[in-house]
């Protein structure tokens, strides 16, 4: 029995983008997914002492979607630069404390969070996934 198929998740703000790549990765992994489109919630760990609930953030950082790749066109013709140069150049003048130098995936998103759910162990948890960006929490 694959590790998610008793799992009920709840993924809020899950109608497009990062949301819906996790929705997505968490249907692969055979658990059963309530998606959410955004709206304010809150969750806290000490709410499921006891229980086989856990609860979990999962941090993205630079994260290229449809949106990013359309701020970045717009970007070039404000500034007549090309598309792919200001991409290029994203990380050496924006984000210089960055390990991997690059966008995080939609898809490197949802695997850290199907991740944090296949271990039961985990319980407020806030797991960063921008590649050493932000050094501590």
């Amino acid at each position: 029995m694959p590790a998610l198929e008793q799992k009920i998740t709840l993924i809020t703000g899950s109608t497009k983008g990062i949301g819906a790549a996790i929705a997505s990765a968490f249907v692969d992994n055979h658990a059963h997914v309530v998606v959410h489109g955004r709206d304010r919630e809150e969750a806290q760990a000490e709410l499921t002492k006891g229980s086989q609930v856990t609860v979990n953030s999962v941090l993205p950082g630079p994260t290229w979607t449809s949106g990013v790749e359309a701020y970045f066109d717009g970007l070039a013709v404000e500034e007549g630069k090309p598309a792919q140069e200001l991409i290029d150049n994203y990380f050496a003048e924006h984000e210089p404390t960055s390990l991997i130098q690059r966008f995080v995936t939609v898809e490197e998103v949802a695997q850290a969070t199907v991740f944090l759910a296949m271990n039961s162990a985990v319980n407020g948890s806030a797991q960063r996934v921008e590649g050493g960006i932000v050094r501590s929490i």
